[in-house]
């Protein structure tokens, strides 16, 4: 969840309220810390702030990066340094390709980094008062400010945005990018988008989808979701039914949800366990892993658990996904019990902001939802090769998401399904309303939470 979607007691854990000093920038409170890389074509010139009437300017790639605590400690502490000479700016230019945004609880924007590396320079706002050397700096304290830099550079790189050495070389990498997220899923028009309502009326959290005797089962990940609901497909508003009662009903918090044959597969992420259900009857079954033998302490997970499943049916593969904090895909021999993780080098470096919220498996390849990045990939389980398609331009169009959500820092995709030309993805919105984007995509004003129908890529 969740780059992702959080609940409110999620959210508690992972932002952090920090108490500013009034001699120290950025001179206010804030909550967290977001990067942002922008202005890949270096045109904003003057216009270089990030934050625009409150506003990431559009020209930023990606919805940012949430900062750890520490990170967002380190750059007030480095800005607290004697940095005249990078205020200033050792070379006359300032183009900033990257931006480290501070927020306050509700979620707009107070304070705003902006490093020039290349032109050695930063801004602040709030402006930080300096006042101008008197003569010409000496080597030694040009060497100084430069170290600062690095240390600000270290940071950026941290959080997985590069560091480039020219304007030139930033073009060449936003073509790249473009080259790159040129495969975007196409959302279906008309019918493509649809709200789940509940015959109880209840609010219900998606967060898991699958399909089973041709039809749609959905679970949620609130206490009072205790069930597995079907789905009726018939009208093109949704309608969910609890169908398949669960027990024990206790501290259920369902994060997915697969079937393989007549034995539904369940994950949970109170515990972070794995059980199996037949349709008739109510009773859990867990599956016993022995996940210690293999090195792996589920105690250190907390609420960054177990958050996808899928199941390779014909060879009796389990995978299961570890959504974040880091990223981890588990494969286990079902016969066996041996638990390996073979795709360590496929999801590559760790970095803030990439998490896995559902999967599904299906002919030898593994889809993977990444809710931060706005992804669908597919990983091939033997040669460890990987495909992705977008579909973040239709939930974050202009700054813009579906919904008006309470911590925006957070992606909301929770739920993957695949037919056999449509994707589905769930967005689970946290019990907040429709905002005026999604409005213009046909949604009723109210908390109902929504799937999203999209074609299914020739050959994906």
């Amino acid at each position: 969840m969740k780059h992702l979607l959080f609940t409110i007691f999620l959210f508690t854990q992972v932002s952090f309220s920090i108490e500013a000093q009034t001699n120290e920038w950025p001179y206010v409170n804030y909550t967290y810390a977001k990067a942002f890389m922008y202005n890949l074509d270096s045109k904003l010139r003057s216009k270089y702030q990030i934050v625009k009437d409150e506003k990431i300017d559009k020209t930023a790639i990606s919805e940012g990066v949430l900062l750890t605590k520490k990170q967002a400690e380190k750059v007030i502490r480095i800005t607290a340094k004697d940095v005249r000479a990078l205020l200033s700016g050792l070379s006359k230019c300032f183009i900033p390709h990257h931006a480290i945004v501070f927020y306050n609880k509700e979620n707009k924007p107070v304070a705003s980094f902006m490093p020039s590396f290349e032109c050695e320079a930063i801004k602040l706002k709030p402006a930080k008062p300096f006042s101008k050397f008197d003569a010409e700096l000496t080597d030694g304290e040009i060497a100084e400010q430069l170290t600062i830099l690095n240390e600000y550079e270290q940071i950026i790189k941290e959080l997985g945005f590069p560091v480039l050495k020219s304007p030139s070389a930033y073009k060449k990498y936003s073509k790249k990018l473009e080259k790159n997220t040129a495969y975007k899923l196409k959302l279906i028009e008309r019918t493509g988008v649809k709200q789940l309502k509940s015959v109880d009326n209840q609010r219900f959290d998606l967060s898991g989808i699958a399909s089973y005797n041709n039809k749609v089962f959905v679970v949620a990940d609130k206490k009072w979701n205790n069930r597995i609901y079907r789905v009726d497909t018939t009208f093109n508003a949704f309608t969910i039914e609890p169908v398949i009662p669960v027990c024990p009903a206790d501290k259920i918090d369902f994060e997915g949800i697969d079937v393989c044959g007549e034995q539904i597969y369940l994950i949970e992420e109170w515990y972070d366990n794995v059980y199996k259900l037949r349709p008739d009857s109510c009773n859990l079954e867990k599956i016993e892993l022995k996940w210690e033998d293999f090195d792996i302490y589920r105690s250190e997970w907390g609420n960054k658990g177990l958050e996808g499943i899928a199941v390779d049916c014909d060879n009796e593969v389990l995978y299961l996904a570890k959504e974040r904090q880091p990223r981890r895909l588990f494969e286990i021999d079902l016969k066996s019990g041996k638990i390996a993780e073979p795709f360590i080098k496929t999801l590559g470096v760790q970095r803030e902001g990439h998490d896995i919220s559902d999967m599904k498996f299906e002919n030898g390849y593994l889809y993977i939802l990444e809710r931060g990045r706005g992804m669908v990939t597919r990983i091939n389980t033997e040669t460890k090769e990987s495909l992705s398609y977008s579909f973040q331009h239709v939930v974050l169009k202009d700054g813009k998401r579906i919904f008006d959500n309470g911590h925006p820092e957070y992606g909301m995709a929770e739920a993957i399904l695949l037919t056999k030309d449509q994707i589905w993805i769930g967005i689970d919105n946290n019990g907040d309303p429709v905002s005026l984007y999604g409005k213009t995509m046909g949604l009723k004003e109210n908390n109902h939470t929504v799937i999203l129908i999209f074609e299914r890529p020739e050959g994906f």
